[in-house]
């Protein structure tokens, strides 16, 4: 009974301990801000930094007293042609509206660039720029100057490191996407620097690396669905420091998914999702889609359960004209008997749905007439679109929202933020996976901003421009039909959220954009978890470059259309490691240098892909600490661990699952505090309850040193 009480003596002071001294990365609640000789200094339990002529020159990490940026504010500063930057003759005032919050106010002219600066409980600061007046400029900057360390980190996945020949680069690029994201590394600790909005207006971080230094520039554009020409207003840039950059990513998918409500696969809204670990492109021959479900089935052979597989058939050009569900006479796919034969094994099925593509009148001809020439066009074919209209009034109640695509003549694009178009998503692509017994749809140039192809009076319809209208459209149709998935071709950062799988990966990057530096795992940290990426084995892609990119092993069988027979063995036995660990792309505590991406597995062990020798492989960490190779190139998957112990968190405050509550599971608690949408003790959250708080100190507290 002695014991019971000094125990509960002990939590309640250990409680108020905590309520009057918490950790050291909580904010304080005074002098965050410092205003003197035109320069702002902010100081908060994580960072300090200054902003001094409307530039970033100086950034500090408290926690290991490392000066990321430190430089003047008037030297190599950017050069705007628009001179839309303070001068060291600008009037600048500071007020401070409350304790964690501030605005900064530069007159240029007869212009104001205002900073509306926050302060988060963590420590990060929060910026968002503001610029107003007559003959503001088309865009806006926040630049971070003189950067002099070890190297610089882009969402793109491009590391740029100090000695590197110059060069101009984006964190997003319009026709491969990432996440818009920087990083500097020092030696001991990291900046990071994000945008968090759902307005999505026009915004990237460019940089400028040169031989000695780097400028970021974090850059916003004019937003559509502002009507006031006078005036840009920037997302949020959240900027902290942390102990590394895969540190900084995990803080990225928190806050991204606070604001989006994005699920990592292994939880995403469609059931069937969460067991797809490879892919199979799709056939329309029923002889070969039966030698795939035999094969899958056989102990002897490939021995994967079919539902972990996903059968993705493109069928673009079998569909007679984008609203109708009828396919192409003859060479139409899929049939009915291939449907029913992947149905009846649980392998769901992706087919493509052309978005907002619809033919215009010349087109439907030239298409018509080239099905009949070929002999493909259904006898007696009439055109039956599935809206709400007539088939006579299919062209006339789409043009209020609809203008012409690239090609100028045989397609249209629609405006998705248009409620009309909205309510035929549902309707169309709804009953086009239904006819065709599918799970989920490939979207046509889903997650490319098409605004810039609508005239003024069209850019922003029913409150939408094209982007939040995608996001908007996406997101009403999966409210109505939540079992279905969705395949982007893109995967900007507003589509993200929404798309299990996209088009552009290890093969698009090798067609069109090799010239796109990717060399860091930055990129698949921030998006892997959310997204796979399609790769080919028809078109052999590199698998360090799947890996950089979130790729979903792609299955070939051997004898598949343009597919080696090396190729395709290798595959299998890629294919076979993903879904027998029932691998995801995740971010561990600790990312080996070496290893371009890492995975969580069923067993919860960690699994990471890394240089071995001179070949690559899919290398385990066990609990002990040692590694054990499960598949190197060219070599067959060992299903069997050498100890196949998986982490055991059932001891409570155990974080790394070593079976002992000390010091270094403190440490895991200490860096992930404050955090939410957690649900794990490997991150600090013992009692599970989705945040990492004075709660989960009490449980370490309690059983140290078991």
């Amino acid at each position: 009974m002695l014991k019971f009480t000094c125990r509960i003596i002990l939590h309640l002071v250990l409680g108020l301990l905590i309520f009057l001294n918490p950790p050291k990365i909580l904010a304080q609640s005074d002098k965050y801000f410092l205003f003197a000789n035109k320069i702002l200094i902010i100081q908060t339990s994580q960072l300090e930094m200054s902003i001094e002529g409307g530039v970033i020159n100086f950034i500090k990490d408290i926690s290991s007293g490392e000066e990321l940026v430190k430089t003047s504010a008037w030297v190599n500063r950017p050069y705007f042609s628009n001179g839309f930057m303070p001068s060291e003759t600008s009037s600048v005032e500071f007020q401070k509206l409350n304790s964690n919050q501030g605005r900064l106010i530069y007159t240029i002219s007869t212009r104001q660039l205002i900073f509306d600066i926050n302060i988060d409980t963590t420590g990060e600061v929060l910026i968002q720029l503001t610029a107003l007046g007559n003959g503001i400029p088309s865009s806006l900057d926040l630049p971070i100057i003189n950067i002099t360390q070890s190297s610089v980190i882009l969402g793109s996945g491009a590391k740029y490191k100090r000695g590197d020949p110059p060069s101009n680069d984006s964190s997003n690029h319009s026709s491969f996407p990432s996440p818009i994201m920087a990083v500097v590394e020092g030696n001991n600790s990291v900046a990071a620097f994000w945008a968090e909005t759902t307005s999505y207006p026009p915004h990237n971080i460019n940089l400028n690396h040169q031989n000695s230094y780097d400028t970021l520039l974090l850059n916003t554009g004019r937003d559509p669905k502002e009507s006031n020409s006078q005036k840009i207003v920037s997302p949020v840039w959240r900027i902290g420091t942390y102990k590394a950059w895969n540190k900084a990513a995990k803080r990225w998918r928190v806050k991204f998914e606070e604001r989006t409500g994005a699920k990592p696969l292994w939880k995403n809204t469609s059931p069937w999702v969460r067991n797809i670990h490879a892919m199979f492109w799709g056939t329309n021959n029923y002889s070969r889609a039966s030698q795939l479900v035999s094969e899958l089935k056989d102990p002897g052979k490939l021995n994967i359960d079919p539902k972990k597989i996903l059968f993705f058939l493109w069928n673009g050009d079998r569909i007679v004209l984008f609203g109708d569900h009828t396919l192409a006479r003859v060479i139409g796919m899929p049939t009915p008997e291939v449907t029913n034969l992947l149905n009846a094994n649980q392998m769901p099925i992706v087919l493509y749905h052309p978005w907002t593509l619809i033919h215009s009148d010349s087109g439907t001809s030239s298409r018509l007439s080239q099905l009949s020439a070929q002999g493909y066009l259904p006898p007696g074919y009439s055109f039956n679109p599935d809206y709400e209209s007539t088939p006579q009034n299919w062209q006339n109640y789409w043009s209020d929202i609809k203008v012409n695509y690239f090609d100028g003549s045989s397609l249209y694009v629609l405006h998705p933020g248009s409620t009309k178009f909205q309510n035929y998503l549902v309707r169309n692509l709804g009953n086009y996976l239904a006819t065709h017994k599918s799970q989920g749809a490939y979207m046509d140039i889903l997650g490319m901003d098409h605004g810039f192809m609508f005239s003024t009076g069209k850019k922003v319809i029913d409150g939408h421009d094209y982007i939040t209208g995608e996001v908007s459209a996406i997101s009403n149709f999966l409210v109505h039909k939540p079992d279905f998935a969705i395949m982007s071709e893109y995967l900007s950062p507003w589509i993200m959220p929404f798309a299990f799988y996209t088009w552009q990966g290890a093969e698009t990057y090798k067609s069109y954009y090799s010239s796109i530096k990717i060399n860091h795992p930055l990129r698949v940290a921030l998006t892997g978890s959310y997204s796979w990426t399609r790769e080919s084995n028809e078109k052999n892609t590199d698998d360090t470059v799947s890996a950089l990119l979130g790729g979903l092993p792609e299955l070939s069988l051997v004898g598949n259309y343009q597919v080696s027979n090396e190729k395709a063995i290798w595959s299998q036995q890629r294919a076979k490691l993903f879904t027998d660990m029932e691998l995801f792309n995740d971010i561990p505590e600790v990312w080996d240098p070496e290893a371009l991406a890492y995975y969580r597995s069923k067993t919860g062990n960690w699994f990471k892909y890394k240089k071995i020798g001179a070949s690559y492989a899919y290398v385990e960490e066990l609990p002990n600490g040692s590694e054990f190779i499960r598949l190197v190139q060219g070599g067959n998957y060992i299903p069997i661990p050498v100890t196949p112990t998986p982490i055991n968190f059932s001891k409570p405050g155990d974080a790394n699952g070593d079976g002992r509550v000390d010091g270094l599971d403190y440490v895991i608690w200490v860096d992930n505090y404050g955090f939410i949408n957690v649900s794990s003790p490997s991150q600090g959250d013992f009692n599970e309850d989705g945040r990492v708080d004075g709660l989960d100190y009490v449980i370490w507290v309690d059983n140290y040193s078991v």
